[in-house]
């Protein structure tokens, strides 16, 4: 709470050499609207959250709470963190495993690095598709502009579940039909 966010930067920083899972829960937590980002340098770069109560000593035990959850998990486990290539990841995940994968959304993210486009999210589909796993997809149907026809094509040989949801950018709300693409059945 002190040190704000200078604090914030020291420890992004410190995040992008040691790529240290409980810095990035901190991160999470406290940068500018839980975002995940990279830049062409593939260093973290979402900006600080300025909000008043971003440190409100309930906001902060939940986050300390959270940690000591995850850090008692990964004793008790042989998890391991990497960072890789969606594709490398699903070839590499153990028979058994459930893969979620949140591309961005196609359409709709130009600033991303790296631009993602219909090659990229029909390679996503593909590889999941032959991994054998169960998965899930985080995706967009619809704005007030415009549809995602890729669901309906693309992705149609999937389970479609969806939720209505409205984002604040820059001070606007916009609505967005979200939609969850599946392998299976969801209940």
């Amino acid at each position: 709470m002190e040190g704000g966010g200078d604090y914030y930067y020291e420890v992004r920083d410190r995040f992008n050499e040691s790529h240290d899972p409980y810095d990035f829960l901190f991160l999470n937590r406290s940068c500018f609207n839980g975002l995940m980002r990279f830049n062409r340098q593939h260093r973290y770069n979402v900006p600080y959250g300025h909000k008043n109560d971003r440190f409100s000593n309930a906001y902060i035990t939940k986050i300390v709470d959270q940690f000591e959850h995850v850090q008692g998990k990964i004793a008790k486990s042989d998890w391991k963190f990497a960072a890789m290539r969606y594709e490398d990841a699903i070839a590499v995940a153990p028979n058994g495993s459930f893969i979620y994968c949140d591309p961005p959304y196609i359409g709709l993210t130009s600033t991303y690095y790296d631009s993602w486009d219909e090659e990229k999210e029909t390679r996503l589909h593909d590889s999941l598709m032959e991994s054998g796993h169960n998965f899930m997809v985080s995706s967009w149907g619809s704005s007030d502009y415009r549809s995602n026809g890729l669901i309906e094509s693309l992705w149609a040989d999937c389970h479609v579940s969806s939720a209505n949801h409205v984002y604040i950018v820059n001070g606007k709300h916009r609505p967005v039909l979200e939609v969850l693409l599946t392998n299976y059945t969801v209940e």
